[in-house]
């Protein structure tokens, strides 16, 4: 008897199925916890029950709990937590060379399916209070709108946080959890990391590490917001030896063409500046400026743009550098790749490259499909009514 095509196609479609995320597969290692857990629960409060009073009595004072539908609550809650973490594995399947998807036209369709990531870099040391911006707002709290209004122009890259002074710290982890990065946003403080100055050297030297060591053929994108103060640039500066400070920071960047990444700079503050409230120096009010020059530099060797933020109202700003880092003929697919496809590290042909369609819409479809099934599933059983002349 032949197989019927949807079963063979299914067969064919499990067999290749593989995760993006595949660490989650221990999180599915709870699943017989929880489901051991309810029946504790029911044990728990069986014996309490017993504790209270016979069943006999405690039929006639008690609506009795259904055992039947809690074990239905239970079973559907076990499957919601199953399929949901299946979704956040983010299973991909049925995989394709791009050559026989696009046609003609390969590098527009293999466009769509190319993994992107976009990467907030949030100055958050002191200079970053003063309050020089327009409307009198802080720096900080100015970079921070940005940030959440590029935020919500985004469709589909994957979205992390850092906040850095002399080190970084990560406050989102790459995900498509927009408002779980908009929240984190809205609680990042000054000094956020714990430690004072600010660092631009270890910052690109952790970008470094974090994305190009070694280099992957995801895209990404830098956004790194801040005022342009460095703390050994300062330094340095009073003994005119900041050109070597600036000549180390540029060259611990990541290299655009082999990491697959652009570097927007974003310049907080006035070229004026204002002293930095609450910090002196032997007695002395401590002032602070936008050092453009090297946010400049910075953009210029990241293949990125640098923007005044002094010049743009926050939305206008989120708004221009959203149409950018989306843009379908961005700096880095024109400059780098020479095309609109990312192929993997020593690969030239496109057409050998595999495109894999999505499948975690289906767990998450039944992970709420169960979780709406407990919710809705009611705990006592319909009464029957007892007629008037019963007794």
């Amino acid at each position: 008897m032949p197989i019927p095509p949807i079963i063979s196609s299914i067969a064919i479609t499990a067999i290749d199925m593989h995760f993006a995320w595949e660490t989650g597969k221990y999180a599915l290692l709870f699943t017989p916890v929880i489901a051991y857990f309810f029946w504790r629960l029911y044990l728990y409060r069986r014996h309490a029950l017993n504790n209270y009073a016979s069943e006999r009595v405690l039929k006639k004072l008690l609506v009795p709990r259904s055992s039947k539908y809690y074990f239905w609550q239970s079973l559907c809650l076990c499957l919601a937590w199953l399929f949901a973490n299946l979704a956040l594995m983010q299973p991909m399947g049925y995989g394709q060379y791009a050559g026989s998807l696009a046609g003609e036209n390969i590098q527009a369709a293999a466009a769509l399916y190319q993994s992107h990531e976009v990467i907030f870099l949030l100055d958050a040391s002191a200079s970053m209070q003063v309050a020089d911006m327009p409307l009198n707002a802080s720096r900080f709290d100015y970079a921070k709108d940005t940030i959440d209004e590029i935020i919500s122009q985004l469709q589909g890259p994957t979205v992390s946080l850092y906040a850095f002074t002399s080190q970084v710290t990560q406050l989102s982890p790459p995900t498509l959890d927009y408002l779980y990065v908009r929240l984190m946003l809205r609680h990042a403080a000054i000094n956020a990391t714990g430690v004072s100055g600010t660092d631009f050297l270890q910052a690109m030297q952790y970008l470094q590490q974090q994305y190009a060591s070694p280099p992957t053929p995801a895209r990404k994108t830098v956004i790194l917001l801040s005022d342009g103060g460095d703390t050994a640039l300062e330094a340095e500066a009073a003994k005119a030896q900041g050109q070597s400070r600036i000549a180390q920071i540029l060259a611990s960047l990541p290299a655009p063409l082999s990491a697959h990444m652009r570097i927007f700079t974003v310049g907080t503050g006035s070229v004026k500046g204002l002293d930095i409230p609450g910090i002196s120096y032997n007695g002395q009010p401590v002032h602070s400026a936008l050092n453009a020059l090297l946010l400049q530099e910075i953009s210029d060797k990241g293949g990125g743009t640098y923007y005044m933020a002094n010049d743009y109202p926050p939305i206008s700003l989120g708004d221009d550098i959203a149409a950018d880092i989306q843009a379908e003929g961005g700096p880095l697919r024109e400059r780098a790749l020479q095309g609109k496809y990312i192929t993997a590290e020593g690969q030239s042909n496109p057409q050998q490259d595999i495109i894999y369609k999505l499948f975690y819409q289906f767990p998450l479809g039944l992970a709420i499909l169960f979780l709406a099934g407990a919710l809705l599933i009611p705990d006592l059983e319909p009464q029957r009514s007892v007629p008037k002349n019963a007794f």
